[in-house]
């Protein structure tokens, strides 16, 4: 569990994904067998155990800490996990800190009665950085730090280049833990394992940015387009023996709805995106989150956000895999597919005439934009969509947890509410600024700080900002409720009027 956590920590501050993947693919080679690749499931959350309540380890904080000064502490660390890692007093015991094998194997053989124990037992035998990392994975709170571009790069430079990250990718998803054979392949020491899994996820080429169709690596007349829906991205794979859906990343989000899974009742592979609404009126992007992450989804849920699906490829039509077939051939075998069963609550996503190939023609509700597709080729694809802006204010800036790259790491960015109340809709990351905007920004909250909330610094108000996103998103978690997606901080103005800050409404 030490060398684990070393490795979460490591990458937290690593920058880069060049530098994190460096970093994991120095723990594979140095880790043995079946352990690395139970960390692989761990950081990939294919690792299946069941999660401890942030209540049961308040629970034991307080027992081990004054009540009050356990809060005071949680207010000024502004994380309860770290918190608790931080101010644990540990009792003397010659316990080692626990493996990672270890604190899998109990989580699952533990009674529920016994676990707090067992954790204040861990607690005491660890560091404050492998408490840290310990903690998040008892609540599979947060991201451990490794996304999939990650991941595949780290693999890759295990295999010292051998093998495509495009095959690392492919084999990668038909196996489970702990992974055993794939890392032999990856070593070089065994070749291509046969698939463990049946039903598993099929990785795709993601669509490149343009700003316009005169961009476009190839001639427009070999060129096919379609709406860019404002929805989740999935897979849908069904067999006779069952069926699974997947996001773009790969993660299995099957058990957030059992809706579309009642649907599947066919086989093949889809690309498709999730949206609320009918098969022919698109709602809200926002509505399909918040089944995200839940084990199990009510019908109260299910009935508040009916969903569709608009399906754009089809990969593989019962066991003949289309993938190696031009885009052309795949859209009329999907559209066949469909007029033959037309499953319920899906439609195919229209392919729309040269007319509306501009961002000036008028996109239906749920679209941001358009996808163009190269017709008698399997190259990726091309993605083009406006980028809305507004006048915002600055609010907050959080603190850089790395030495290194200025001394904030991102900014939180207002609008106004027709009341006047300024309310906080999205962070701008630090890192995509323009260096004399951040100088700017950093010199406001060094000199203008009003309140500390932990890592996080309100700012008297006065910094109006220019601000570009790629979609707006209803959420609950934000007082607002909304967010702007990818944020962006594209001007700062000194002095500009703070009455000239856009309404919330406008969005």
């Amino acid at each position: 569990m030490i060398a684990f956590a070393a490795l979460v920590d490591a990458v937290a501050f690593a920058q880069g994904e060049p530098t994190k993947a460096r970093i994991l693919a120095d723990y594979l080679v140095q880790t043995p067998d079946p352990a690395r690749g139970l960390a692989l499931a761990v950081l990939t959350g294919a690792a299946a155990f069941p999660s401890i309540k942030p209540a049961m380890l308040r629970a034991l904080a307080v027992q081990r800490l004054d009540p009050v000064l356990y809060d005071l502490s949680r207010d000024f660390v502004g994380d309860a996990l770290e918190t608790i890692a931080l101010s644990w007093p540990a009792a003397p015991t010659n316990a080692a800190a626990p493996a990672l094998r270890a604190v899998v194997d109990a989580l699952t053989a533990t009674a529920k009665d016994d676990l707090p124990a067992l954790i204040a037992g861990w607690l005491d035998a660890a560091d404050a950085t492998t408490r840290v990392v310990l903690l998040k994975l008892l609540t599979g709170a947060g991201d451990l730090g490794i996304s999939p571009p990650v991941l595949m790069a780290a693999l890759h430079a295990l295999g010292r280049g051998r093998i495509d990250r495009a095959e690392i990718a492919a084999a990668w998803h038909t196996q489970a833990p702990p992974y055993e054979k794939f890392l032999a392949w990856i070593d070089g020491r065994d070749g291509r394992p046969a698939p463990t899994r049946l039903l598993h996820f099929r990785p795709t080429k993601r669509p490149q940015k343009i700003t316009s169709p005169t961009t476009l690596p190839h001639e427009l007349h070999d060129m096919v387009a379609e709406w860019r829906w404002d929805g989740l991205l999935v897979q849908l794979v069904a067999h006779p023996t069952g069926a699974r859906l997947f996001s773009a990343q790969g993660a299995d989000i099957s058990a957030a709805f059992p809706d579309i899974l009642q649907a599947m009742r066919f086989h093949a592979v889809l690309d498709g995106v999730l949206l609320t609404g009918s098969a022919t009126e698109a709602g809200p992007f926002a509505a399909p989150h918040p089944r995200l992450g839940r084990k199990t989804v009510g019908p109260s849920l299910t009935a508040a956000h009916g969903l569709t699906v608009r399906l754009f490829d089809l990969l593989k039509d019962a066991d003949e895999d289309l993938g190696a077939l031009p885009f052309d051939a795949r859209r009329e075998r999907l559209q066949a597919w469909f007029d033959r069963l037309r499953p319920a609550g899906m439609a195919v996503s229209p392919l729309l005439p040269p007319a509306a190939w501009d961002l000036a023609f008028p996109m239906p509700p749920g679209t941001n934009g358009l996808v163009f597709k190269h017709r008698w080729g399997n190259a990726s694809w091309q993605m083009m969509r406006p980028a809305p802006s507004r006048v915002g204010v600055l609010m907050y800036a959080e603190r850089n947890a790395v030495r290194s790259g200025g001394p904030f790491a991102n900014y939180t960015v207002g609008l106004r509410r027709d009341d006047g109340t300024l309310m906080p809709v999205g962070r701008a990351d630090a890192t995509l600024l323009d260096p004399g905007a951040r100088a700017t920004l950093d010199a406001w909250v060094s000199t203008q700080t009003t309140e500390r909330f932990g890592p996080v610094r309100a700012v008297a108000i006065g910094l109006v900002l220019e601000i570009k996103f790629d979609a707006v998103r209803l959420s609950s978690r934000h007082k607002s409720g909304l967010v702007l997606e990818n944020l962006r901080i594209t001007a700062v103005w000194p002095g500009q009027d703070v009455a000239s800050v856009d309404l919330l409404a406008s969005l």
